[in-house]
């Protein structure tokens, strides 16, 4: 039996999500009925669309124009997500372009009061920068996205190296990002 301390303590992962990287996002959503389809687990759309949100919310922190979503893929709904869930988005910049960037998002299940996290929804993003009537515009990065090298440089273009160094509670994500020249 876990005591009140060891629990307390698990629940205490909030720190390292204050201390995000640029280039990540991290939200937490219930599981609420409304969410559920006729087997009392998330319905896939509800689903799909809070990995869209995330992804969006990800590129808008960003960058300093507004963004919009192009295209989703990689969608996989790898196990049911029950109503009364804590399910834990996270969404990671992995790659910039002149006027995109894309967003990885994982969701993973709080299992054990934030000692335990298994991976449930996993989607890539494509997201363009536009300008006032929607169309693409070279992509500009928010102060303190560029990284060392300014934004020019190739680390800088990227703006997100530290994103590999998280201390969330669990590390569902890949590679760091790749650089588009």
């Amino acid at each position: 039996m876990r005591t009140p301390q060891a629990s307390i303590a698990a629940l205490d992962w909030t720190r390292t999500v204050a201390a995000l990287p640029p280039g990540e996002l991290h939200r937490t959503e219930l599981i609420v009925p409304s969410l559920a389809n006729h087997y009392g687990t998330l319905f896939a759309p509800e689903g799909l669309a809070m990995l869209g949100r995330v992804a969006y919310l990800t590129a808008a922190q960003h960058s300093v124009q507004p963004v919009v979503m192009a295209s989703a893929g990689e969608i996989d709904f790898l196990v049911p997500v029950p109503v009364g869930a804590l399910l834990h988005l996270h969404g990671r910049v992995t790659r910039i372009g002149a006027s995109s960037l894309t967003v990885q998002v994982h969701a993973a299940i709080d299992e054990d009061a934030g000692a335990s996290f298994r991976e449930a929804l996993r989607g890539s993003f494509e997201l363009v920068a536009v300008d006032a009537e929607g169309r693409p515009v070279r992509l500009r990065l928010r102060e303190g996205r560029e990284g060392r090298e300014g934004r020019e440089g190739r680390e800088g273009r990227q703006g997100v190296s530290a994103a590999a160094e998280s201390e969330l509670p669990y590390r569902p994500l890949g590679d760091p990002p790749a650089v588009a020249s």
